[in-house]
């Protein structure tokens, strides 16, 4: 039995360092690349390519949470992006090695503890390596969470919660192509101040890529009320809202202008939640409840979890200060999408009941 948990283990630290070393050399290859077509522009003069392969280093570490350094300032706002790219690569690995079992999880989550706060050393000074450690550490500990067989009550509050998260996510696209239509404009107002040749301006344009999942989440907290903010003492709400001066990066193009108050679209992802209930009716009463209330529960834990990913500072003073509220928005989606999602299994059942009731008045001698 030791030998088997050995081996279980060993397998599990190899399936781990696998994709954290993997994605940190393209993280490194992609850096130096950009570098290298992009060296004779002036401001890189004094730049060699092992600054470039610290920069790329410093980006993957963000990606599992580890802020960065740069110019005086740290940034901790993780592109996620990469970091959902990274998830999905350290999850593939750890099911085709089939790692399972706690003792093989926790070898795994220390391997990657250790092998990401080493190869952090090597990014930018002033990153904080310990911390992206301890991201993967939580990536690996999550990802051995999915091996686990899941209890019937839980299946199914996901079998009714993840077309609510489907919608929401299609509904935050939605509302991010209004915004690059609305707002192109000022997307290529912002993106020709920077003069840059047809390589750079795809190179920037990836570069705002990376945080397209953090945009999107921005665009939930919006039609949820709770709003997001992009530096302190600004506030973007369906409200109203309150602006400051901004960096000067083109996707910040798509914001609403101040002038906008939408406080109707906070009913939007209520009616998404009431469809998603009368699509995903509970064949019973009771189960209104015992489907419905571990849906809710995922819908209140998701919007949480990603709350708090989508956030953290882009700089020092001002912009340390980016993102959502993380409690709040939870609730506030929970709340609503969650809140039309009971309600919307319990329709059926209600209108059932009246019918009932009347056909049981009706047939009662006059």
């Amino acid at each position: 039995m030791e030998n088997e948990y050995v081996r279980r283990a060993g397998m599990s630290v190899i399936a781990v360092i696998q994709p954290i070393v993997f994605s940190w050399v393209i993280a490194v290859i992609l850096a130096v690349f950009c570098f290298t077509i992009t060296a004779s522009a002036p401001v890189l003069s004094e730049v060699h390519w092992q600054d470039a392969a610290r920069v790329g280093t410093s980006i993957w570490i963000l990606a599992f949470g580890g802020p960065l350094s740069i110019a005086g300032s740290t940034i901790g706002l993780m592109p996620l992006c990469v970091t959902a790219l990274l998830i999905w690569f350290i999850h593939r690995s750890m099911r085709r090695y089939m790692v399972t079992g706690w003792v093989a999880i926790v070898a795994g989550a220390l391997a990657a503890f250790a092998v990401t706060s080493l190869i952090g050393m090597l990014a930018l000074p002033g990153s904080i390596q310990w911390l992206g450690g301890l991201g993967a550490a939580v990536i690996v500990v999550f990802c051995g969470l999915l091996t686990f067989e899941r209890p019937a009550w839980l299946r199914q509050g996901w079998r009714i919660a993840w077309p609510a998260l489907a919608a929401l996510a299609i509904l935050a696209a939605v509302l991010l192509v209004v915004g690059l239509v609305t707002g192109w404009s000022r997307v290529q107002e912002i993106q020709n101040y920077y003069l840059l040749n047809g390589f750079s301006t795809v190179i920037f344009a990836l570069a705002q890529l990376l945080y397209l999942p953090n945009v999107l989440i921005w665009a939930l907290a919006y039609v949820s009320g709770i709003g997001f903010a992009i530096g302190e003492g600004t506030a973007f709400s369906p409200f109203g809202i309150e602006s400051a001066p901004l960096p000067a990066v083109p996707i910040l193009g798509t914001l609403p202008d101040p002038n906008v108050s939408m406080p109707w679209i906070i009913a939007v992802p209520i009616v998404l939640g009431i469809a998603v209930g009368l699509w995903r009716s509970a064949p019973t009463p009771k189960d209104i409840a015992l489907h419905g209330l571990p849906a809710f529960g995922i819908i209140l834990i998701a919007a949480a979890l990603a709350g708090a990913l989508a956030s953290g500072g882009i700089g020092t003073g001002r912009m340390s200060t980016v993102g959502i509220n993380p409690p709040l928005f939870a609730i506030a989606l929970a709340g609503e999408v969650g809140g039309g999602l009971l309600i919307g299994l319990g329709v059926p059942h209600l209108i059932e009941k009246i019918r009932a009731s009347r056909r049981s008045d009706d047939t009662l001698p006059e």
